[in-house]
């Protein structure tokens, strides 16, 4: 076994060098992990943050945004429990600043990053983690609270696809919950915008 891919701290087993010197930072059994570090590293409402999101990439001008939330505690056995907060009140928090700051005219949809482990063998890690995505959500369109509690059911459904897939494979913990925002053109107003160029250009012709 390469010992560069075993945690020093808890031996988990990890399939890259770069994995396991990531998880050694954040490992519940390394005791010189700095306290400020770990407080940072918690989910939930920061005063620079979207209720625990922070944006994550950006492109055309933040017509295109990702909004990541990190887990780095680890997961409970109720794993359900940790993910429905993290869609239904972390993500809905974020949507409902977004809505505020910029109205409503953007869609959105969930990327869920989850690592799973061998039941026979706890210390194997999927290594790239696994990724699940939602569809695409116009926000206009709709309760976006019960938008959040189908969406939470798509990505249980996919967890526990991967689960009964035969590999035997088990959640071991969630890396990181993305928000994928990108703005959708206000076609209402673009037409007013060429009726009002319409119209100025008549009135300019006639003068």
């Amino acid at each position: 076994m390469d010992t560069q891919k075993i945690c020093r701290f808890c031996n988990k087993t990890f399939f890259r060098k770069a994995s396991r010197l990531l998880h050694e930072k954040t490992c519940d059994k390394n005791i010189l992990k700095s306290p400020i570090e770990s407080q940072i590293l918690q989910t939930g409402a920061g005063e620079a943050h979207d209720h625990g999101f922070q944006l994550y990439k950006s492109s055309l001008g933040g017509v295109v945004r990702d909004y990541k939330l990190q887990f780095m505690q680890r997961i409970s056995i109720d794993w359900f429990a940790d993910l429905n907060e993290a869609v239904t009140q972390d993500a809905y928090q974020l949507l409902q600043n977004l809505q505020h700051r910029e109205g409503k005219l953007f869609k959105w949809y969930l990327t869920l990053e989850v690592t799973f482990r061998q039941a026979k063998n706890p210390n194997i890690i999927t290594d790239p983690p696994a990724y699940f995505n939602t569809r695409p959500h116009e926000h206009y369109l709709g309760n976006t609270e019960e938008v959040l509690k189908n969406k939470m059911k798509v990505l249980v459904e996919k967890i526990d696809s991967y689960e009964q897939s035969g590999s035997g494979w088990v959640v071991d913990n969630f890396v990181s919950l993305i928000v994928a925002i990108s703005k959708i053109p206000n076609y209402r107003q673009r037409k007013k915008n060429r009726v009002t160029m319409m119209i100025t250009l008549i009135v300019t012709k006639r003068k």
